[in-house]
């Protein structure tokens, strides 16, 4: 075993790791373009099935998470759990999959009336390494559930 690729390969990973937290960071922050931004790839995209939403290219990534925050996802809490990172042998390329569980205030049928909300799913993400940063390429958010809380109003907006 190359101890140097070893350690090198672990940082790369804790790299990423720490960017999957940053994007959570950013999107409990209500998804603002400026902190969203240097998490992508000049070429991301962003997908999710369930919420009709699909962007591609940097801008319309930041645009777009902006907007489904104003739009439908109110306020939210992310918990990122267990990250499976794996990083190509030359250290510029890898995934990462990990589960979503969130608390949430939605909007998700268009209306004024904001509502508690259960969401869990899973990303799965490539990421590449870009001006000596680890960066999302392609997120994809599967949704396996989205359903509402019930009781009284959370005291979060």
């Amino acid at each position: 075993m190359d101890i140097v690729k070893e350690v090198t390969r672990l940082r790369n990973i804790e790299a990423i790791r720490t960017l999957i937290a940053k994007y959570a960071l950013a999107a409990d922050a209500y998804s603002p373009p400026e902190m969203m931004r240097p998490l992508f790839s000049r070429f991301a995209g962003w997908h999710c099935e369930a919420l009709g939403a699909h962007y591609d290219g940097l801008d319309a990534v930041t645009k777009g998470l902006a907007q489904v925050r104003e739009r439908a996802v109110l306020w939210t809490m992310h918990f990122n759990v267990a990250p499976l990172i794996e990083v190509s042998d030359d250290g510029t390329t890898g995934t990462a999959f990990w589960y979503l569980w969130e608390l949430a205030r939605t909007s998700l049928d268009g209306g004024p009336e904001r509502q508690n909300t259960w969401i869990a799913g899973s990303y799965q993400a490539a990421v590449l390494l870009e001006d000596d940063a680890w960066r999302f390429g392609r997120m994809d958010l599967s949704l396996r559930l989205l359903a509402p809380a019930g009781g009284p109003a959370w005291p979060v907006d």
